[in-house]
């Protein structure tokens, strides 16, 4: 054979060979290690050991710093991370670089607190000595209402920390007092001389309503109980409706001798009045007056709410002049003595209520 034959001889049976079977990089000439491997002190061939250098470690031995040697720089010891000559350390929950101690309580991560009767822990070093929220064993810091451990702020009467007490304090400056200011400015503890307010909405105002229901209004009841006006013009000297007050927002009636006069200053397009001393059996006729003229139509019904009811219009559109004079006259057939009438309504062209008020009758 020639040289080149005995030379691609030898490179097939190599190859067949190393095909079969591998020398590993751990010293073992095995059919199972074609790649890469180290072998640990431990005889295991492994492709990434431990920063220690153990196949499956956990960069752990038993050195009395429960580290591991790093071979590469001799007597060299990694930390918790694995980093040779690093000096990041497991905190009390095991945790890597953490940031967890143990407390006055010998409790990791705790809060210097356990559940002893007082609400701290025994400090062992002392026995039972117990250390305050500072974690100082014996110590007398304490936390405040604002959770601050030594701070001096407290609660007020109302139980507000930081509070002033505004909220219990009265009036007078007295603690806890029952003092009160009224709408009036008043300063006490006594609710029955509070000031109200008046019929125009002025706290302790003298206003007052008269008896026709007028704030401020002049209206008194005579001798008969009849609300009426007063006014310079006696009783009488009334004898027919221009004998009333003239006023240019306010109508007067009265009842005078059978008949109902008025002034008014808006024509007057209907009305309504209560005869106070009719009954169901009253038998009434109402004839003439102004109201005739106009073509008013006057009716009558008694009920039990508002009793003898007179109510007067013109189907026709008819109205009665502003003015004075007589507005109705009746006659009494029954055994009635009509002496006033109440709740009276005018009303204009426009639909509207007139301002209306009994005037003082005697009779």
């Amino acid at each position: 054979m020639k040289k080149a034959d005995y030379i691609l001889l030898f490179f097939l049976i190599y190859t067949f060979l190393i095909s079969i079977s591998c020398y590993d990089p751990c010293g073992t000439f095995s059919s199972d290690c074609c790649e890469p491997k180290v072998r640990d002190e431990n005889g295991q061939c492994c492709e990434y050991p431990d920063a220690c250098g153990i196949c499956d470690g956990n960069n752990l031995n038993e050195n009395p710093f429960g580290l591991c040697d790093c071979e590469i720089d001799g007597d060299v010891f990694a930390d918790c991370s694995g980093e040779c000559g690093g000096n990041k350390i497991l905190d009390c929950n095991y945790e890597c670089d953490g940031d967890a101690v143990i407390d006055a309580c010998g409790i990791c991560d705790g809060n210097n607190l356990n559940e002893n009767p007082f609400g701290l822990c025994d400090c062992e070093i002392y026995g039972n000595v117990f250390a305050d929220c500072l974690g100082v064993c014996g110590g007398n810091a304490i936390k405040d209402c604002a959770g601050e451990c030594g701070g001096s702020a407290t609660k007020d009467c109302a139980g507000e920390c930081g509070g002033e007490d505004l909220y219990c304090i009265d009036c007078a400056g007295i603690l806890y007092g029952q003092n009160e200011i009224d709408e009036c400015g008043t300063c006490d503890d006594d609710v029955t001389n509070d000031c109200v307010m008046d019929c125009a909405g002025i706290w302790g105002g003298s206003a007052i309503k008269d008896c026709a229901g007028e704030c401020g209004g002049s209206a008194t009841e005579d001798c008969t109980g009849q609300c009426c006006i007063c006014s310079t013009i006696f009783i009488t000297d009334v004898i027919e409706g221009c004998d009333l007050p003239t006023s240019t927002t306010k109508a007067y009636l009265m009842y005078k001798d059978g008949k109902i006069i008025y002034n008014s200053p808006q024509a007057i397009a209907g009305y309504q009045f209560i005869l106070d001393q009719g009954t169901s059996t009253s038998n009434i006729t109402f004839f003439g007056g102004d109201g005739a003229s106009a073509g008013f139509e006057v009716l009558t019904q008694y009920n039990t709410v508002d009793g003898y009811l007179v109510l007067a219009f013109s189907l026709a559109g008819g109205n009665i002049p502003a003015g004075c004079g007589t507005l109705t006259e009746f006659t009494v057939h029954s055994n009635e003595t009509i002496t006033s009438i109440s709740n009276p309504i005018l009303g204009n062209t426009t639909s509207t209520s007139i301002m209306t008020e009994i005037y003082c009758s005697n009779n």
